[in-house]
């Protein structure tokens, strides 16, 4: 779910793997993203059993996570 759009990429990387550098432009919500994000999204329904509960529990995870860093601040 980490694909995102980099400038001068012809196509989706995935942010995870991917270290950043100075001046990198990097767009997460671009029609060419979004469609990446999509396709693994399918893959992993098509794929898993439980699907549903897993991306459910990776959104608490997130969450949580995200609600945080936000005291944090």
């Amino acid at each position: 779910m980490c694909l995102v759009e980099v400038e001068k990429s012809p196509k989706p990387v995935a942010s995870c793997a991917m270290p950043a550098m100075p001046g990198m432009k990097i767009k997460t919500n671009t029609l060419i993203a979004n469609k990446a994000q999509e396709g693994v999204m399918e893959f992993f329904m098509i794929r898993e059993e439980n699907v549903i509960c897993r991306i459910s529990l990776w959104h608490l995870d997130l969450t949580a996570a995200v609600s945080l860093r936000l005291r944090d601040l």
